[in-house]
């Protein structure tokens, strides 16, 4: 069985991962499987009497030719494809793909390629899920399974020319690149699972410059008659859940560090209001206490201020206050602007805080639609 899985939901594993097991081991067991699926599936395929070889009893669903569009197949390849009678769901496809006994933090099947009793009948499922921007996850499922099932119906010197050529153009990525890693976690151990998964993941999402070797090149343009364009696929989409993420935390940082601001602004205002409330209250004080003497001993009092450069001042009581209560009403009006502003960026702020929630929840409903079941909590 050869099981396709989706990305993690964790950026630092790569966008896809596949279980391969014993294929050959295990023909028995599946031809079980693929016969109960035959009975349900009905209208999807039929054994033809020629050794097994599947036939379409209809048409191929629109979607199911869609993608062989969209992947860019050879005439040869759209066959493979039809062949296995892929069926393209919108739901968890673990129940179809079976489980791999891995354990059960295993993230859900993605796609799987489930070998039959004889080579060249195997069949495809592939989740697609219900998001249209995850739609070149599905192309990249589909036509890595499509390789799956190339490589499974090759002769035995045909598979062993390509898993030489394979490991020869592996080599020449670097050692940290990330397909690599999911082709290690895609063999799981099972070496004689690593030429096809070389196959399969060199085929679908490696484009080196310059190209392959000429005979990988003629080997895969069997296949695709322009596979650049299925690479681009996988390129534009395989940080898609990363990258949202990121921009949800950039803005959210942005957030919180405007939020930060405005309340030390808004700190800082209510000290000024407070320290101007004080200082009028202390002016009425005075004023009070000066309109309660009698005009002629009012000018008797006078008041010296000591400036900041340690010049002193000496004026009469009367120009004092006059010179506080000026003071006091040209900081009056910055004080009120800095109110007002404080009031419109606590009303922006609702408004972007909003926008994060919805962005939050748009992350979580793609992450719903890539990973049905996902506890998000």
């Amino acid at each position: 069985m050869t099981l396709f899985e989706p990305p993690p939901p964790r950026p630092t594993h790569g966008p896809f991962d596949v279980v391969h097991r014993g294929r050959r081991l295990r023909r028995t067991v599946v031809s079980l499987v693929l016969a109960a699926i035959a009975i349900t599936a009905g209208v999807w395929w039929a054994t033809a009497a020629n050794g097994g070889s599947p036939i379409w009893s209809a048409p191929p669903p629109p979607e199911v030719v869609e993608l062989a569009d969209r992947g860019m197949l050879t005439e040869e390849a759209r066959q493979l494809w039809y062949d296995a009678s892929p069926r393209v769901m919108s739901r968890s496809i673990d129940r179809e793909c079976g489980s791999s006994g891995e354990g059960a933090d295993r993230p859900e099947f993605y796609g799987c390629y489930l070998p039959g009793p004889v080579r060249g009948a195997g069949r495809i499922v592939v989740y697609d899920p219900p998001d249209d921007r995850l739609a070149g996850w599905t192309l990249t499922t589909a036509m890595h399974e499509m390789l799956h099932a190339a490589y499974d119906e090759l002769g035995d010197g045909e598979q062993a020319e390509i898993d030489a050529l394979m490991a020869v153009e592996l080599a020449r990525l670097p050692a940290d690149h990330p397909v690599r890693a999911q082709i290690e976690r895609s063999v799981r151990g099972y070496e004689p699972n690593r030429g096809t998964e070389l196959f399969a993941y060199l085929g679908t999402q490696i484009e080196l410059p310059g190209g392959f070797a000429p005979r990988v090149e003629e080997i895969f343009a069997r296949y695709f008659t322009d596979r650049a364009s299925v690479v681009g696929v996988y390129a534009q989409t395989e940080g898609l859940l990363a990258n949202l993420v990121q921009s949800y935390r950039d803005n959210e940082s942005a957030l919180l560090a405007e939020l930060q601001a405005t309340l030390d602004a808004e700190a800082q205002c209510r000290a000024d209001r407070a320290f101007h409330d004080m200082q009028v209250a202390q002016y009425n004080s005075d004023a009070d206490a000066y309109n309660a003497l009698d005009p002629a001993e009012r000018a008797q009092w006078s008041v010296t201020t000591t400036g900041a450069d340690g010049t002193s001042t000496t004026v009469s009581w009367e120009a004092h206050l006059a010179t506080r209560l000026d003071e006091l009403n040209a900081l009056l009006p910055d004080i009120q602007a800095r109110e007002a502003a404080l009031v419109e960026a606590k009303a922006a702020t609702e408004v972007r805080q909003s926008e994060l929630d919805a962005q939050y929840r748009d992350v979580v409903a793609l992450y719903e639609a890539a990973y049905p079941g996902i506890d998000m909590d």
